[in-house]
């Protein structure tokens, strides 16, 4: 049987293995009903395709109503800009045009975004701006696309860092331990300062018991 459209899927996948969890909408919200973890401790092309293969196989992903694709932090370059605008095609084209000067790569390659994370009073904009190679979301979308699994979104770690609403007062740091590396969240006030993320082959939900 089917499961509910409400039923979704969240898949955050690494160069070593992959981090799943089902959520399913209840009268007071979504509650996690599932999840898993499966690392590889070597690393080989198909590592990712065989962790997602075998995930499938017990959970049946296609059944989901939706797959959200979680892309981690150190697979991305971001930086922390203020932009001399509010809306949102214009800093669209300001990242574009300056794309060059965060990543060595030409802009037809990249795959840019970005979150607005305070509007200032002098139409002004800090914004968390990601700048991803085609190649690095192409590989993970095809993995799914393999098994018949189509990513309804595909969003950064780290945005979902921003989406958990931190202390807003002083300051608050996030730790978030995924496959194939961690990242590292600093928030001011409510509001994002710094962020890094850090490429590692350790199993830390063997590091973590």
């Amino acid at each position: 049987m089917a499961r509910k459209k409400d039923t979704v899927s969240v898949l955050s996948m690494g160069t070593n293995g992959l981090a799943w969890a089902r959520f399913e909408r209840h009268a007071k919200g979504w509650r996690c009903v599932a999840q898993d973890l499966l690392l590889r401790a070597e690393e080989v092309p198909d590592t990712l395709r065989q962790c997602l293969d075998e995930l499938d196989g017990r959970e049946n992903l296609r059944q989901d109503g939706r797959i959200i694709l979680v892309i981690p932090r150190h697979e991305v370059t971001t930086r922390i800009l203020t932009l001399p605008s509010q809306d949102r095609g214009e800093m669209d084209s300001m990242l574009r045009l300056s794309a060059e000067e965060f990543v060595p790569y030409p802009a037809e390659e990249l795959i840019i975004d970005h979150c607005t994370l305070e509007k200032l009073p002098n139409g002004e904009s800090r914004v968390l701006a990601a700048f991803a190679h085609r190649d690095t979301i192409d590989r993970l979308v095809a993995a799914c696309e393999a098994l018949t699994v189509q990513p309804e979104q595909v969003v950064l770690s780290t945005a979902c860092l921003v989406r958990l609403k931190p202390s807003d007062k002083g300051e608050t740091a996030a730790v978030l331990l995924q496959p194939g590396g961690m990242e590292v969240a600093v928030f001011r006030d409510g509001v994002l300062v710094y962020s890094r993320g850090i490429s590692s082959p350790v199993d830390w939900q063997g590091v973590c018991r």
